[in-house]
């Protein structure tokens, strides 16, 4: 057994300077026990060199015991970190104040394609003249050609006249019933006028809504992918919301809403809300 320790140098150098002329190594074997070796057991036979081991002996002890209670401390307080790190809570952010910072992060960051998607929601009226028809739709800016004309006719009335007029069309109908279907309708301005010809009600409601073009629906393909790539999952179909109402694209905000609606907690009662939004503008 070789010495390892200032410690036992010292006191293994005052034995091996003693008038028994000990070697220091010896000494050492004798403080880890190493009775079995001759020179150990009669060292461990001399009163002065057995009190010296002795010393040593419980020196080393005293070593040993700050090393494992150092060890112990420091394995307790890594076990402690540990415990806390993992039961910390994470920091949840409301809803409403992640969609802001969402919207906001996308108009700083294309301010060409996203200004305005931070101003507050103002969705326009469709409204209706007082006791005539109710404009269902399509409303503001469509994506595609729309399949039909929508409302809500006004109370007693049992036939409308419907007229559409756009880029080359112009087509008049009497209809029963509270949709007209459409034909494939181009690019454009189109605008529609409702009348009663019974009931009480016999005003005219005059609505219009345009079709998008080409370059309109790939501005908006290229802000779905935007929003896709740099906001968090839960949020995508609300904040595609958000850009459409800022660009007067109400279908399509509608339908977002709708399927952002479903998410549960905050975000689902916000889509509501913007849902019922859109849904109060009729």
């Amino acid at each position: 057994m070789s010495i390892d320790t200032q410690d036992d140098r010292l006191l293994a150098e005052l034995v091996a300077a003693s008038s028994f002329g000990l070697d220091a190594n010896t000494v050492a074997a004798g403080v880890g026990g190493e009775t079995h070796r001759p020179e150990v057991a009669a060292l461990a036979r001399d009163p002065e060199a057995a009190f010296l081991l002795r010393v040593l002996g419980h020196a080393r002890a005293r070593r040993r015991r700050r090393i494992v209670l150092g060890i112990g401390a420091v394995a307790a307080a890594l076990v402690v970190a540990l415990v806390v790190l993992v039961s910390k809570e994470p920091e949840v952010r409301p809803a409403a104040e992640r969609l802001s910072a969402s919207l906001a992060a996308l108009e700083a960051d294309q301010p060409a394609l996203f200004a305005g998607v931070t101003a507050e929601v103002s969705v326009p009226s469709a409204g209706s003249a007082r006791g005539g028809a109710v404009w269902r739709g399509p409303r503001g800016t469509v994506l595609a050609s729309p399949s039909v004309l929508s409302w809500t006719a006004p109370p007693g009335a049992r036939r409308m006249q419907v007229r559409l007029q756009g880029p080359g069309v112009d087509l008049s109908r009497t209809v029963s019933t509270s949709t007209l279907e459409l034909p494939d309708l181009g690019p454009g301005r189109y605008v529609a006028t409702l009348r009663a010809l019974d009931g009480f009600a016999r005003q005219s409601v005059r609505r219009s809504f345009v079709v998008a073009s080409a370059q309109e629906r790939e501005r908006y393909t290229r802000a779905r992918e935007a929003i896709a790539a740099a906001v968090d999952d839960d949020l995508v179909d609300l904040v595609e919301a958000r850009f459409a109402i800022a660009n007067g694209f109400l279908e399509a905000a509608r339908d977002a809403a709708r399927r952002a609606a479903t998410q549960p907690g905050e975000i689902g009662a916000l889509a509501r809300k913007l849902e019922a939004a859109l849904d109060g503008g009729d």
